[in-house]
């Protein structure tokens, strides 16, 4: 995730469009990971040293639109993946 779209509102501005947004976290390098988080790094250890949006949203098919959608961005910078069920 690009730092000039780093903050929790450029974050909701870019996935709103695909629904009721229930949580937003963002993860930067060298800050303390979340201990639900932590599993997750091993499958994307890019968590560690890049800046990292988590979202939830209320509807899982919301969360499918986004990604099939923003993953097909080719802009080099707005990386889009699943992560399996956090609980927080």
């Amino acid at each position: 995730m690009p730092s000039e779209k780093s903050s929790v509102e450029s974050v909701a501005e870019i996935f709103s469009p695909y629904g009721e947004i229930s949580l937003i976290r963002i993860l930067r390098p060298g800050q303390y990971l979340p201990d639900e988080v932590k599993p997750f790094k091993s499958k994307h250890p890019e968590m560690a040293d890049k800046i990292c949006a988590l979202v939830e949203f209320d509807e899982s098919e919301s969360a499918l639109n986004a990604m099939k959608s923003l993953s097909n961005e080719d802009d080099g910078k707005l990386k889009v993946k699943k992560l399996d069920q956090i609980e927080f």
